[in-house]
């Protein structure tokens, strides 16, 4: 195990939490004036399973960039770090310029690249396919929520 590569992949996966806990911060009096769907969690809950999910990718990301994978999966690693970009642009999109709309087109292509990054994934490096079955999963509750607000909105 490459102890700094691991924390290396650890740490890059927090800055989309960093940049999402700064933004939201901010913003949360818009996001209560919203309509609400039935199925809304507690805020609290947000920052818990983020962390966990931050945290299962960082894994992820060690797993899928060690050096014993070969040469084809450099793509894969640079979907994975795409996907973090778009991650990280999602908080900015939702809260601070309030496009839903634009946000929820964020977490359809996140969704699709997750997706094709577990594909890939698949063989090479089966553990980073289970690090990232919660992410997916929360990933499309997400997407539930963010369409039903933006619907009731």
């Amino acid at each position: 195990m490459n102890a700094a590569q691991f924390i290396f992949w650890i740490l890059l996966c927090q800055v989309p939490g960093l940049v999402g806990r700064a933004v939201t911060q901010h913003h949360m009096p818009w996001y209560h004036q919203l309509n609400q769907p039935f199925f809304t969690p507690p805020d609290g809950a947000f920052p818990v399973v983020w962390g966990a999910l931050y945290l299962c990718l960082g894994c992820a990301g060690y797993l899928i960039s060690r050096p014993r994978l070969n040469a084809q999966n450099r793509k894969t690693l640079r979907l994975f770090v795409l996907q973090l970009a778009l991650n990280t642009l999602w908080a900015p999109l939702f809260f601070g310029r309030q496009e839903m709309g634009w946000a929820l087109l964020v977490l359809c292509a996140m969704i699709v690249l997750t997706g094709w990054i577990m594909r890939r994934v698949w063989q090479p490096a089966r553990g980073a396919f289970w690090l990232l079955v919660p992410y997916l999963l929360w990933l499309l509750f997400a997407w539930g929520l963010s369409t039903a607000l933006l619907l009731l909105n």
